[in-house]
């Protein structure tokens, strides 16, 4: 009896579980839709680069092809075809099959033309004759609805630390330089993650004419970070062996500073806070100065 009971505990559980996966499954009409609403396709500078946007049939299969067309909505879109991208205006998804993929090819070359740094092309699902039903609801988290799709094109440039080695230009926003003026700078490799940063005349914190390292921290994707490891302490020596200030940026020894970067157009951007002692003055403790920032293009 007991072995009976819990056969019958299993068959009711079955049946319990087989009956919530058949409340899952769609029953209507079959439709097609865009998988997902919008994506960023990032374009790199060297070789092809290309984004697949899928495509989806909700129901059971058919059992003959299905031809659909892909539209581009020009008055939502700024992509230039041809110059921004390229791509297939149709998309079929196999008989037999719920899920179909169409390419767009990106063009490095046309989003990198000194004109803004990324654009937007919206695509439409339209159905074919005899095809099934282009699924349209709005809805909060898409708005013009599920047969449209947002795609984002983007420049992308990997983060290579031997692109910053050479030399460059330094234009600083601070109050020991003339406004627009610039100051030559050099970066060399220092070890396989850092680079000597030699600044002259105050391009950043740090003495001049004295090498700062600039430290990279990169992943496998291309992406990282940098920064500054700078002595805080500048010296202006009058030539009587006094020194008449001390420049103190943040106020630690070798506190790292972070740098931005923009790997495409090799330019550093070093945001940095100056305290100053003057002991002819009498000020040994420091008092603010204020934020400066130097902005380094290499050549």
């Amino acid at each position: 009896m007991k072995s009976l009971k819990y056969i019958l505990a299993i068959v009711i559980t079955t049946l319990l579980f087989t009956s919530c996966e058949d409340e899952k499954k769609y029953l209507g009409s079959p439709y097609v839709k865009f998988s997902s609403y919008s994506g960023v396709f990032e374009v790199i500078p060297d070789g092809v680069s290309t984004y697949d946007i899928e495509v989806q049939l909700v129901g059971a299969p058919l059992s003959e092809d299905i031809t659909l067309t892909v539209n581009v909505l020009s008055d939502l879109s700024d992509a230039r075809s041809g110059t921004d991208y390229s791509m297939s205006y149709e998309v079929k998804i196999p008989a037999g099959k719920n899920l179909a993929t169409f390419t767009v090819t990106g063009y490095y070359d046309g989003l990198d033309d000194g004109t803004q740094d990324e654009r937007t092309l919206v695509l439409e699902l339209v159905g074919t004759s005899g095809a099934p039903a282009v699924k349209t609801p709005i809805s909060t988290s898409n708005p013009m609805g599920v047969n449209t799709y947002e795609l984002t094109l983007r420049g992308f440039c990997p983060l290579v630390m031997q692109d910053f080695t050479g030399t460059g230009v330094c234009l600083v926003d601070e109050g020991f330089s003339n406004p627009g003026e610039t100051y030559p700078v050099e970066l060399t490799v220092k070890d396989a993650t850092s680079l000597n940063f030699l600044g002259i005349f105050y391009c950043a914190p740090g003495e001049p004419g004295y090498p700062m390292t600039l430290s990279f921290d990169i992943g496998s994707d291309g992406r990282g970070t940098i920064s500054l490891l700078a002595s805080d302490i500048w010296k202006t020596d009058v030539g009587l062996g006094v020194d008449v200030m001390l420049h103190v940026c943040g106020g630690n020894v070798n506190k790292p500073i972070p740098v931005s970067y923009d790997a495409c157009e090799r330019t550093l951007t070093i945001v940095y806070n100056l305290r100053i002692n003057d002991p002819i003055a009498g000020s040994y403790n420091g008092y603010d100065f204020g934020t400066y920032t130097a902005i380094v293009q290499m050549d």
